[in-house]
């Protein structure tokens, strides 16, 4: 609507896309920096309840958000039969196998074998076992004595290292990280002014659409009594029109 080439009605437009032209599931990123609703009290309770409700209304179950992930891999223990039935233990759910600690007695054969041979040998062979395996124990003891020292700062040195390496790693990805979020405070804290801007605007031009359509409606309610008036005294307005529009 124009005037003398003044603009005095701003034309409706189609309902913009907020989206910005995401695809459906993706997360649109927010403006933290500018935006204050995010420590309201009264914007929080009303997200979460809009939230709850979708939830409620939503068809999908737990399960279907996993639909868009890929398979699980098959495991295959083919070299490793004993982690194979470890696998299909703890699958099955069924408790561990308890240890057998017999072999760690020095038992004398039953009394009712005590004269089998084959049973003596086999007490025999366990006693020995046993002996070399304290006499290996006292080896390790003597060898802590001699080495353990050194070998614990030799570790503790290496394990110092791997921790300065780590803090230097985190040191350099908090740089990072600080880095990006100083980047977005400076942007959008930029971006503001203009958004500002804009949204004044917007609403300096909502206001005038309204006040344009509050005197268009008077300009109606106007000429609908003038037409009475005429209508009442035997004037044809319509009539009257159509031989002026004819003259010019």
């Amino acid at each position: 609507m124009k005037a003398a080439g003044k603009v005095l009605l701003l034309e409706g437009s189609a309902q913009p896309d907020w989206t910005g032209g995401l695809k459906q599931g993706e997360p649109i990123d927010a403006l933290p920096y500018i935006d204050d609703e995010y420590g309201d009290l009264g914007v929080k309770a009303e997200v979460d309840r809009l939230v709850e409700e979708e939830m409620r209304r939503s068809l999908r179950k737990p399960s279907d958000f996993l639909r868009g992930l890929p398979p699980a891999p098959k495991l295959n223990f083919e070299n490793h039969p004993l982690i194979a039935r470890e696998y299909e233990r703890v699958r099955a759910g069924k408790p561990p196998a308890l240890l057998d600690m017999a072999r760690y007695g020095l038992e004398p054969p039953h009394p009712a074998r005590k004269h089998d041979v084959d049973a003596w040998k086999n007490a025999l062979r366990n006693a020995q076992t046993q002996i070399q395996h304290q006499t290996m124990r006292l080896e390790n003891l003597d060898l802590m004595l001699k080495h353990e020292v050194n070998v614990w700062k030799l570790h503790n040195q290496r394990l110092e290292a791997f921790l300065a390496r780590m803090q230097a790693n985190v040191r350099e990805y908090c740089e990072k990280i600080e880095t990006v979020n100083r980047e977005r405070k400076f942007h959008q804290q930029k971006t503001a002014l203009e958004l500002n801007s804009l949204d004044i605007q917007w609403k300096e031009l909502c206001q005038k659409n309204i006040e344009i359509q509050a005197a268009c409606a008077e300009l109606e309610n106007q000429i609908e009594v003038i037409r009475k008036e005429a209508s009442e005294r035997g004037l044809n307005l319509e009539q009257d029109e159509d031989s002026v529009s004819m003259l010019h």
